[in-house]
This record gives C-alpha cells, structure tokens and sequence, in this order.
C-alpha cells in the first residue's frame, strides 16, 4: 500500500506539467464532442448552482455540512491508520511471543483491523445520514418558489439517499483495498476471517453499535458542554448600600459563641438576616438555624441600619467592617 500510494504521487507529481499544458485543448476538444442534450443537462445544473450560491443559506446549514465532512474525513484517515499500523506491525517478528502467533500474524491483525473497520461503520453510516439530510436543505435552498411538500420531500430523500450511497462506496473500496494489503494469502485462512466477520456483524448491531452511538453522543456532549455553559444566562448581582450590610467578626467577648442562630432568636429580635459566615477561610452561605457561633466567626448580614445596629450589641460587637460585597 505504502509503496502504490509513492509510486502514484511521484507519477502525478511527474506529469502535472504535461497535464497542465493539454488541459485547455482537451476541455475545447471535450465541448465540442459532448450532445447538445448533455451540455442543457450542464448549463441547468450550473443555474442551480447559480441560485444555490445567491440563497440565504443558514450558516447553521453550512456548518453542520462542515462539520460531518469533516467527521467523515477522520473516520476515513483513522481506517487508513489501522491499516498501516497493522502492515507495520505484520513486518516484525513475534516468535519471541509466539511461535504460534508469528506464524499467523497476518491473520491475527487483519482480523483485528477489520475489527476496527466494523466499529466505524456505524458513525460513518449516520454521519453520512445527517449529511445527505444538510446536503437536501442546501439544495432547497436554491428553489425560490414552487415545489409541493412532496416534492421537497423527495428532494430530501433522494440527497440522503446518494450521500448515503456515496459515503458507503467510499467506506467499502477503502476497506477492500487495504484487506487486499491486509489479508494472508492462503485461502482457507481468508474464508475464515469473513466466517468471524459474517458472525461479528449481527453481535456488533446488537451490542457493539449501541455502546458506540452512546460514546459518541457523550463525547460530543463534552464538546459542547462549554458552548452550553457560556451561553447560559449569568446571576444577577447587585450592590448593597453600605448601611444596609455589615460584617462583623465575634471577638472573644461576644456572648453569641457557642450559641446557635436559633438560640439567639436574632430575626425576631433584631430582624436582620445572616446572609453567611466565615469560618477558617471557608464561606458558608445562608446559615440554618441550627449554626452554632464560634469564636472568630466572621459574620455577614443584611437589614435595615436600626436592624444591624440591634444585632451589633446583641453579638456583642463593637467595631464593624462595611463593605459593598455582591450578592446573587
């Protein structure tokens, strides 16, 4: 395989000159041969490219078209990858491992690749799906008017249908060409790799595509739990007047520590709120009733300026701290 993909790089790359200097003619030469039914066929499918190219396209559409091609291309590049993983692997010797295992290397790893292959069949297959569906809207986004529902329907199905089609052609040359590098030369050994494939297809619909779809559906939730996060709306803040919050912290003399909020009645006799309550750097946020004071709590607490100044002396506090913290 490695050496077919050089061999046709370097004959391209050797004739891309002389290809070059003769496409002009040979395109005159072409148009000239081609019916005149073939070139109305040509110049209609140039005006619905026309009218493709000026329609509103969502860009949503767009992206999405993207966004499968692409996911198509890396399906198609990781397949690739384990056939030549599994050809460079085949170059080693494994009788150290196995004399056994040596002996038949080629067929242990074309079956695990074709393994491989197996799994991908199922995302490549509905990637293809969703883009033959995007490729349908694309094409309806050429039609200004006209066109039944039907119609539009069948448009969809036969886009889905083709790109479906299409991206199955691609999957499956792919595949035969690199078993045609992969696969062990003796017959018998071929026949018993498709007999484990022929018994592997029904169990991995059953079980293998299931456990895959869902992979793959939580691997793109984590891609896109940052864009949900950043798009959800962010809490409301605002600033409190300075008179009406105060911050305190219990001194040793306060006779609120080792009470709790219930004991101390503090609403009913003070009608400020706790609001938090800091604790060796560590901020608790709306205290219950049971929170039991400690000494050198830091206490926050929102109320009308009579309300905080009840609570200062029903804490026991002299010297207060204000600040125009915010709050959600």
């Amino acid at each position: 395989m490695y050496q077919i993909v050089v061999g046709v790089s370097l004959i391209t790359t050797c004739l891309n000159p002389f290809m070059l200097r003769i496409s002009d003619p040979a395109g005159d030469f072409l148009e000239r041969k081609i019916p005149e039914r073939v070139k109305g066929w040509i110049a209609q499918y140039n005006v619905w490219l026309a009218r493709i190219r000026e329609a509103s396209v969502p860009g949503e559409v767009s992206s999405r078209v993207h966004r499968h091609l692409a996911y198509l291309a890396v399906c198609w590049v990781m397949m690739f990858s384990f056939s030549v993983i599994a050809s460079m692997l085949n170059g080693y010797d494994w009788s150290r491992f196995s004399v056994f295992f040596n002996d038949h290397k080629k067929a242990f790893f074309a079956l695990a690749a074709n393994l491989l292959f197996l799994a991908m069949l199922k995302p490549i297959w509905t990637a293809g799906r969703h883009l033959g569906e995007d490729v349908g809207e694309l094409l309806l986004a050429g039609v200004k008017s006209g066109g039944g529902k039907k119609w539009r329907r069948a448009v969809r199905r036969m886009a889905r249908s083709c790109t479906l089609l299409a991206v199955s052609f691609v999957t499956v040359a792919e595949i035969v060409m690199m078993d045609i590098n992969l696969m062990p030369e003796e017959i018998y050994v071929r026949i018993g790799i498709v007999v484990v494939l022929a018994v592997a297809i029904p169990l991995a619909a059953k079980y293998l595509w299931p456990a895959v779809s869902s992979a793959g559906v939580q691997f793109n939730e984590a891609l896109e739990a940052e864009t949900r996060m950043a798009a959800q709306p962010k809490p409301l803040t605002f600033s409190l007047p300075e008179d009406r919050f105060l911050k305190v912290e219990l001194p040793e003399t306060s006779p609120a520590v080792g009470m709790t909020i219930k004991a101390l009645d503090i609403r009913a006799k003070t009608g400020a709120s706790v609001v938090s309550v800091t604790r060796d750097g560590k901020r608790y946020g709306n205290p219950g009733a049971d929170w039991c004071f400690e000494l050198n709590d830091v206490v926050e607490a929102i109320g009308e300026p009579k309300e905080l100044s009840s609570l200062k002396d029903l804490l026991g506090v002299v010297v207060s701290t204000h600040e125009n913290d915010d709050y959600i």
